[in-house]
């Protein structure tokens, strides 16, 4: 162990040497991905919890071969590598884990990585004494090599992220049938993650070896994907284009068994990867019965509850099937009245990518594309519908399943109305938790037609006070509504929409303008259209003891470009805020760039949809504001020009408020945008003199237009020395001044970090 230590030590100060004296290769642009493992949950932690596959790639300009990777823990919390339990660095390569467990290193032994080239199938793992920080991203440095030589370093922020069993789940459900003596298994794989990554690779295991083996003459992908491999307990699948993406389903997976005779069911063990290999999820079918010769056919299923007065929802079950071939998919369900007088008047529900065209005698629910059919195995309860024209006599309803090739099942079911309810929504009033807080109790009673209630608005009329949001049921979201003085609250949900018979609570704050005065407040629901549906009015007087909402505002931080923003917080509780997280709303708008103010810290999730600024219990003091949370939207992907961002600011107490904006964004399309590996083309002229250095030295540059910059101080183990400068400069030339007498000799690395890119300087202090 002695020899270990000391052979580990050489190696690791030969690496902080080469570190020592690295050259202005600093913008060159080799880069790294990381993608997290898996996760467990904190009450079976182990050091693998926080575990991430890396992928290194070969794009420095000088056409250097890789051959060491380091990665350092800047996150100075206790977090530290954790020693290795899995394989840490490809074929070809060693891991050194330093003694102090913060910096790991990976070493090729052969197998250098090319100029040009990949490499996956490094893995870093960490751990936080035992207790593993989850959802709170980390900061790792990255460095690479070449003969002993630095070729680009960067940071990566893996975050620790277990798994839940809920909807975000993937899911896998199994036919299976005999063929000849032998089972054969028809898996079909359903992406319902929730961080919208595509499945790409797929494996199936045998849980129990002696229920057989598997045969490979019969293992068959469905189309685009191909087998990779086959063991005696394990088929290996894979696509390089035809990926599942989220919400999407692929069918049939095929693996066949020589089976033990003896076994009437069998269970498989299934890891859903993404493109890149790294795992998303697994779980275990146990038990998958096996499914005889002597059944031919199968009809789909489709059964009907009433939910309230002529309301009705319909559980669709693909149940059809032929011997020895797998369910085909739904595409199209028909409902069709059969008796005379009945008639449909709305389908307020059908599942996510499906149409829905409502007659009198008809509706047909379609799905838009096959991907989006519902696969054989599945139950969908995502139809609903209502009619008209009956109370409680009895009636029938016909129904048809169709795949792409025809029609597949027929049936019909005998239903009535219940005793026919009003037609106004519902919305009483309680006591909250605060003197000022109240909870509307809202249930949705429309039944002719019936409908979904999508979002519920709330308003006092101007000049009795303010309102705001504070709590809604999971799944919705509330604001303030803009340009309304705070008079007006819209509670909103485009994924769990109030169905009919259904109820929820939302509360709200009043701040009066005098306490103990009766104050109207009238609500009006809304369907998915944001058609009314229902209004009222209540009264509600208080004496406030609580606070309002804290406030969040933002301006354009470059005149020429609109997708820089500045936000400003204004806190108006009773408690230092201490959190501000900044979330986009709309699909193809992401976060690229994020810069604090002072004495606050920012981070961007992975995905690019929110960035967190932190600081430490000073935060913003009660009725105090506090600006510079710069941050920069890029919608190259998105449909429209105009992002939606919720802020919510959180205090000392626990304290939360939700601010909703909307803003034009005209630079789209055409813009540059932030590179972390180029130089931002605005600063030109960037000098530092004198260089080297004993007492202080002059950050020189020229700045092209204006905009934010964040000037930080490295030293040679990437450690911030200090923040030389974080704010706002107009065109012209400036001169930023850096002290380092202070500081022990050796290299230090200037980093100017703009909206648009970073240029990186090396100082040497002698």
């Amino acid at each position: 162990m002695n020899v270990f230590k000391s052979i580990l030590a050489i190696v690791l100060t030969a690496v902080i040497c080469c570190i020592v004296v690295v050259t202005d290769s600093f913008a060159q642009t080799d880069s790294v991905v990381v993608k997290a493992e898996h996760g467990i949950p904190p009450a079976n932690a182990t050091s693998d919890a926080c575990g991430f596959y890396v992928t290194v790639k070969n794009r420095n300009a000088a056409g250097s071969s890789i051959d060491a990777v380091v990665f350092t823990m800047q996150t100075l919390d206790n977090t530290v590598f954790a020693a290795p339990t899995n394989p840490q660095a490809p074929t070809g390569w060693d891991n050194l884990l330093s003694l102090d467990n913060l910096t790991d290193s990976m070493v090729a032994r052969a197998n250098v990585l090319a100029a040009g080239k990949d490499l996956a199938g490094f893995k870093i793992n960490y751990t936080n004494d035992g207790t593993h920080e989850y959802d709170v991203p980390k900061m790792v440095k990255w460095t690479t090599y070449s003969n002993g030589s630095v070729v680009s370093s960067g940071t990566i922020n893996p975050i620790c992220v277990f798994f839940q069993a809920n909807s975000s789940f993937d899911t896998a459900t199994a036919l299976t049938q005999l063929s000849g003596g032998d089972p054969c298994f028809f898996f079909t794989v359903t992406n319902r993650n929730s961080n919208g990554a595509q499945i790409g690779h797929l494996q199936f295991q045998l849980l129990n070896p002696s229920s057989g083996f598997i045969r490979p003459s019969k293992v068959v992908p469905p189309t685009f994907w191909v087998t990779d491999s086959v063991t005696a307990n394990s088929a290996y699948f894979h696509t390089d284009a035809n990926f599942i993406g989220p919400g999407n389903s692929k069918a049939p997976f095929q693996v066949c068994l020589r089976s033990n005779t003896t076994i009437p069911k069998h269970s498989f063990v299934y890891w859903c990867l993404d493109d890149q290999g790294s795992l998303i999820d697994r779980d275990t079918l146990f038990n998958i019965p096996i499914q005889g010769t002597s059944a031919v056919t199968d009809a789909d299923s489709v059964s009907v509850n009433v939910a309230s007065g002529c309301a009705y929802t319909l559980t669709l079950k693909n149940y059809h099937v032929t011997n020895l071939i797998p369910p085909g998919p739904i595409t199209k369900l028909v409902l069709r009245t059969q008796t005379v007088g009945v008639q449909f008047d709305a389908a307020p529900n059908a599942p996510a990518n499906w149409t829905k065209t409502v007659t009198a005698d008809s509706i047909v629910y379609a799905a838009d594309i096959t991907d989006h059919a519902i696969p054989g195995g599945i139950v969908s309860t995502d139809f609903s519908y209502s009619v008209k024209g009956t109370t409680t006599t009895p009636f029938t309803i016909g129904w048809q399943t169709f795949r792409p090739q025809g029609s597949i099942s027929t049936g019909q079911f005998t239903t009535q109305c219940t005793v026919q309810g009003p037609r106004g929504d519902s919305v009483t009033i309680g006591p909250g938790g605060n003197a000022c807080d109240f909870v509307m109790h809202v249930i949705n009673l429309h039944n002719t037609p019936a409908s979904n209630i999508s979002s519920v608005v709330l308003s006092i009329p101007t000049g009795t006070g303010e309102l705001f949001g504070v709590a809604s049921s999971s799944g919705w979201d509330f604001a303030t509504v803009p340009g309304t003085g705070s008079t007006q609250v819209k509670f909103s949900s485009t994924t769990s929409p109030l169905t009919t018979g259904s109820a929820q609570d939302l509360t709200v704050q009043l701040v009066p303008k005098t306490s103990g005065t009766n104050v109207a407040l009238s609500w009006q629901t809304n369907d998915e259209s944001s058609s009314k549906i229902s209004n009222g009015q209540v009264t509600i007087n208080c004496t406030p003891v609580a606070t309002p909402c804290d406030t969040v505002t933002r301006t354009t931080v470059q005149p020429l470009d609109s997708c820089i923003n500045n936000f400003a917080v204004q806190s108006r509780g009773n408690a230092n805020i201490v959190s501000v997280k900044l979330a986009s709303q709309i699909p193809g708008w992401t976060i690229t760039w994020a810069v604090a103010p002072p004495n606050w810290k920012d981070s961007i999730d992975p995905a690019k949809s929110f960035v967190l600024f932190t600081t430490g219990a000073e935060g913003i003091a009660p009725g105090a504001s506090l600006g510079n949370f710069d941050v920069r939207f890029d919608g190259a992907g998105a449909a429209t020009d105009s992002p939606l961002v919720v802020a919510t600011t959180t205090d000392l107490n626990g304290r939360s408020c939700m601010t909703q904006i909307q803003f034009l964004c005209s630079s789209t399309s055409g813009s540059v945008i932030y590179d972390p590996n180029k130089d931002d083309p605005n600063l030109t002229n960037v000098t530092l003199v004198p260089n080297p250095a004993s007492l202080s030295s002059d950050l020189h540059l020229t700045i092209g237009k204006e905009e934010r910059l964040y000037v930080t101080v490295f030293d040679a183990l990437g450690r911030t020395v200090w923040i030389a400068a974080n704010q706002t400069y107009g065109a012209g030339m400036f001169t930023i001044p850096l002290n380092v007498a202070s500081q022990p000799a050796g290299s230090y690395y200037v980093r100017i970090e703009t909206p648009y890119g970073l240029i990186t300087k090396r100082l040497v202090k002698q």
